[in-house]
């Protein structure tokens, strides 16, 4: 923990669609594949964390939040277009927090910034 600076918590989109869908048995493929798939997009000093259900926590070693956004942001296209070509509709919502002041208060603040992203994105 100590060499990370950031923690991001995502969410998955339209993981209830797929299980209610397709069951259980294919949601956990997504799952699988969607974990995967997302490590190995991450650099090999990151870390990636199923924190439960279809909810996930990166731990990075940035500084900058600006930039963890923007690279957020990228993973989330490709994540998006990856699961499209499989005719899958899946995405993500996230919230970024500094591991600063401790893991419980990066963990509240990330997940309170994920849910008003999630919000934000239904309206869209």
């Amino acid at each position: 923990m100590n060499q990370h600076k950031i923690l991001v918590f995502i969410d998955l989109d339209g993981f209830k669609e797929i299980n209610d869908n397709f069951g259980h048995y294919v949601g956990d493929e997504v799952l699988r594949d969607f974990s995967l798939t997302i490590k190995n997009m991450l650099r090999d000093e990151d870390v990636i964390i199923r924190f439960g259900g279809d909810e996930f926590i990166i731990l990075l070693n940035s500084h900058v939040i600006k930039n963890v956004h923007q690279r957020i942001e990228q993973l989330r296209q490709n994540i998006e277009w990856y699961f499209n070509q499989k005719e899958t509709q899946l995405s993500f919502s996230y919230g970024v927090a500094s591991l600063q002041d401790g893991i419980e208060l990066a963990l509240k603040t990330a997940d309170t910034a994920m849910y008003k992203q999630k919000n934000e994105r239904k309206k869209e």
